[in-house]
């Protein structure tokens, strides 16, 4: 999945879900980040930068993979859109954004590492 794929991803990702003007505001400008110092974690999410960053390695491996790891890290940043410090983690509000998604919530990935 190529950058391009990744955001038309993205947009149909967040139309999905119901966040206000405001919350939507700060959801404005996103990066994606294939990071190729990643080892271990298939994604991560940076709450303030607004970046999701890939593991490019891992990823690469296990292209059937990279939808489901970008939506659990773009769920982490819609989640803390809405619900602030409340939102962070694998709680219950990140799983209802999941659900939202159309995505089963769960914390770990099955790859090879």
């Amino acid at each position: 999945m190529n950058m391009d794929q990744l955001t038309a991803l993205m947009r149909s990702l967040l139309a999905k879900v119901k966040i206000t003007e405001r919350q939507m505001q700060h959801l404005g400008g996103i990066v994606i980040v294939f990071n190729p110092r990643m080892r271990t974690t298939a994604g991560r999410a940076f709450y303030r930068l607004r970046e999701i960053h890939l593991n490019t390695r891992l990823l690469s491996k296990n292209q059937h993979e990279i939808e489901d790891t970008f939506a659990h890290e773009l769920a982490h940043l819609i989640s803390y859109a809405k619900y602030g410090t409340e939102g962070k983690g694998h709680g219950h509000h990140w799983q209802s954004v999941m659900k939202d998604l159309g995505y089963e919530p769960s914390r770990f990935h099955s790859m090879d590492v």
